[in-house]
């Protein structure tokens, strides 16, 4: 079968296990456990990349520029090298949203950012942070094309306002409070005179 093979560790990120005690880098008593986890993808990888966005608060993904010229979006948690091979997932595995263990990488259509575009000779990925923090944008250039397009790593814009926003709304219940405020305001002042004149 055709492929590469995808190699994670999760470095910088080290792991280690001292029950009841605190530890630091700085303690030289105790060696770092490197965890790695392979990978195999079902298509020859041309390029690699990253999502960059302008604060990294957005979820990271893995942009693989693979034959025949496609990109793919690959959610980072599918290359988390610390997912569990036995099942059932444990509760703390659940909550931290480690995924079962599969050693082949999923082309999902809907991830392909690319859609039916074919990048001719595609041999590099360059990302850019938005204005907005839920956007990276990505230019994916080839021998004779480029491909540029903004992408949503966590799979949904979060700072943006829905279409069915209701603006008629906001816009009524911000008038009626300034309206509201400016009455209140009248009245209270008008009482604080009775009250300095009885």
């Amino acid at each position: 079968m055709p492929g590469n093979i995808l190699l994670t560790s999760p470095f910088p990120s080290v792991l280690t296990s001292f029950p009841g005690r605190r530890t630091s880098s700085f303690d030289g008593d105790a060696s770092p456990v490197a965890l790695q986890q392979t990978f195999l993808f079902p298509h020859p990888i041309l390029t690699l990349g990253s999502t960059l966005t302008a604060r990294g608060i957005t979820t990271k993904a893995l942009l693989v520029g693979f034959e025949p010229g496609q990109i793919l979006l690959l959610d980072r948690r599918l290359l988390d090298p610390r997912r569990p091979t036995a099942l059932p997932l444990s509760k703390t595995e659940k909550a931290e949203g480690l995924l079962p263990y599969a050693p082949h990488l999923p082309v999902l259509p809907p991830h392909v950012v690319t859609y039916n575009h074919t990048l001719h000779g595609l041999h590099s990925l360059y990302t850019a942070p938005s204005s907005l923090e839920s956007t990276t944008l990505l230019l994916g250039v080839g021998d004779l094309d480029l491909y540029f397009t903004r992408l949503y790593p966590s799979h949904k814009p979060f700072d943006l306002l829905p279409d069915t926003f209701n603006h008629v709304l906001v816009s009524l219940v911000l008038l009626i409070s300034v309206v509201g405020v400016g009455f209140l305001g009248k009245a209270a002042q008008a009482k604080a005179l009775r009250e300095a004149w009885a």
